[in-house]
């Protein structure tokens, strides 16, 4: 894959590049976590242990729950015995501690995200090695999460392509996590729920395979834009890095050259008016009635799809080999 680096500065499209290539690099190196010694196993170890610690330290501050100390005793046991880690393990270890802490807050609705996953359930008497069993069953089914461990979990939408097509779906992992579509999603485990609900999505279409022939032609589209990035006008990047992740991660639907997109999920209108000469194309009025009332007025919606129509007809005339084929 060509380099993911873009000449855009706005972190909603480049937050985290740095820890998602240091990511597809130990994936890459560790041959997809089917090596037992390999040169970056280190890092890996470290960086996601030291997580486990932090979040653990966290859940340990605001409760002394025995039960609690001594399930978290138990997958710290699984993950030092396991012979090959991998990112699932951490994502059970994690969500674990994250389940604790909402139910100790009293966050509403906290999701068990182990038993969704896998199941199963981790209780006081889940020896290590059953443990270990459920980190296996969780990476048979989901191969492809990995924990984005950033201070908020947060990703911007080219570091999400760039893992996406790498062969790996982000899962923000944070005990100070990033508000989720304005605070709907509250606690640590429901923005980790907000993920999944997210690829049960992007699975309809784009599942990763290099067998699924609609992820593989998005994936040489994104690879050819990246190769093209320094070619396009500021402006015209990011619509197109947003289209891309508009219509893989928010809103997956089949790009069709001779058919017009009729559709947008709302908060690509926030993205949009990030961009300056978007936003100085849009009205104003219609622009605060959305940002005060969440109102999308006749004529907002009609220039929201202009843009993403603009794009997507720049993309098939561009692409067109790829687009068609």
């Amino acid at each position: 894959m060509n380099n993911p680096e873009i000449p855009i500065i706005d972190p909603w499209w480049t937050l985290g590049l740095g820890l998602a290539k240091i990511i597809v690099n130990i994936y890459k190196d560790s041959d997809f976590f089917t090596l037992t010694n390999y040169e970056m196993k280190k890092t890996f170890y470290d960086l996601y242990m030291e997580k486990f610690e932090k979040f653990a330290a966290r859940l340990n501050n605001i409760s002394n729950i025995p039960e609690y100390i001594e399930i978290i005793n138990n997958i710290r046991r699984a993950l030092v015995i396991k012979n090959i880690l991998n990112f699932t393990d951490f994502l059970i270890a994690y969500c674990q501690i994250f389940y604790f802490i909402d139910i100790i807050k009293e966050e509403e609705n906290p999701k068990d995200i182990v038993y969704m996953l896998s199941q199963q359930e981790i209780t006081i008497n889940t020896t290590p090695d059953e443990i270990i069993n459920i980190f296996n069953i969780v990476n048979k089914k989901y191969p492809y999460l990995v924990p984005f461990i950033s201070k908020s979990g947060v990703f911007g939408f080219n570091t999400f392509l760039y893992l996406f097509f790498n062969g790996l779906f982000p899962i923000a992992a944070s005990i100070t996590p990033y508000t989720v579509h304005k605070g709907y999603f509250k606690g640590l485990t429901n923005v980790v729920f907000h993920d999944l609900l997210h690829l049960e999505l992007v699975d309809k279409i784009y599942y990763i395979s290099e067998e699924n022939r609609d992820y593989i032609i998005m994936k040489e589209l994104y690879n050819r834009v990246l190769e093209d990035k320094n070619n396009y006008d500021y402006d015209t990047l990011e619509l197109i890095i947003l289209f891309l992740y508009e219509y893989i991660h928010e809103k997956p639907i089949k790009i069709n050259c001779s058919k017009n997109i009729g559709s947008f999920e709302m908060s690509l209108i926030d993205a949009l008016v990030r961009i300056r000469s978007v936003n100085e194309e849009m009205n104003n009025e219609d622009f605060m009635r959305w940002f005060n009332y969440e109102e999308i007025t006749t004529s907002l919606d009609k220039f929201v799809l202009d843009k993403m129509n603009d794009i997507k007809n720049i993309l098939c005339q561009r692409y067109k080999n790829i687009l068609s084929s």
